[in-house]
């Protein structure tokens, strides 16, 4: 159990270390957890950054854009 344990610890840091820099908050907030969370909850909490970056892109984009005509 504790094997299994270490190897997904192990496999969510090789993931979080080889993402963008863009997601160096998201990751040192994953990594500063008291407990490590599962991968599946890692990526819950990426997505929803990827998410809100993405809104607010757009709201940028439309705003530029209104801002042009």
């Amino acid at each position: 159990d504790k094997f299994y344990t270490y190897c997904d610890s192990h496999r969510l840091i090789q993931f979080l270390m080889a993402l963008l820099d863009d997601y160096d908050t998201t990751r040192t907030s994953i990594l500063n957890r008291k407990l490590p969370p599962s991968l599946d909850a890692a990526l819950k909490d990426l997505i929803s950054e990827e998410t809100r970056r993405n809104t607010t892109t757009l709201r940028t984009v439309d705003m530029v854009l209104a801002a042009s005509r």
